[in-house]
């Protein structure tokens, strides 16, 4: 299964630094999202990388809801 979205908590959200999004996001789509390179780290975290290189890191405390999808399903 590959994560496919992130849903965080209400009133959390986070800044991408990407041109193009609003100022702040409160969920992370790999088709509403293609920029910002997703990684799920072994405790629970998000790792999401703009297209500048900085990492935004989201707390699993943060995060209300993970979509995974097959991974024939799911898009490179």
């Amino acid at each position: 299964m590959k994560l496919q979205a992130v849903y965080l908590l209400p009133g959390v959200s986070f800044t991408p630094g990407v041109g193009g999004y609003s100022s702040t996001q409160s969920f992370w789509d790999v088709d509403k999202h293609p920029q910002l390179k997703c990684e799920e780290q072994k405790n629970g975290d998000i790792w999401l990388t703009n297209p500048r290189g900085t990492r935004i890191e989201i707390s699993a405390l943060a995060i209300s809801n993970k979509v995974r999808v097959p991974e024939k399903a799911a898009k490179p």
